[in-house]
């Protein structure tokens, strides 16, 4: 396991973060906040975009292994499947 040093501040946040996930490559970190999902590029430390969609609060995010893929898992009892290089498609959601 890779160790990461800190190199400043990646995104704010105005309620607590839920979960983070780290894509395989380390180029990107998806923060889960309240509802939202905030994917935020590590390598250049700027925050790409606010993924929406959940009606409650986000419990759990992964990545995929290729890359491709962010799982999203949420209070209100739904994952989400995104393919986030892509502005946010929602690709699938499961009840």
């Amino acid at each position: 396991i890779e160790t990461l040093e800190a190199q400043g501040l990646l995104t704010r946040f105005d309620s607590k973060i839920s979960s983070i996930a780290v894509s395989s490559d380390g180029h990107f970190v998806a923060c889960g906040s309240d509802r939202s999902i905030r994917l935020v590029n590590r390598v250049d430390l700027t925050s790409l975009r606010s993924i929406k969609g959940h009606d409650g609060f986000i419990n759990s995010l992964a990545f995929d292994p290729q890359r491709e893929y962010l799982a999203s898992a949420a209070s209100d009892g739904t994952v989400k499947i995104w393919k986030y290089i892509e502005e946010d498609a929602l690709i699938a959601t499961f009840n």
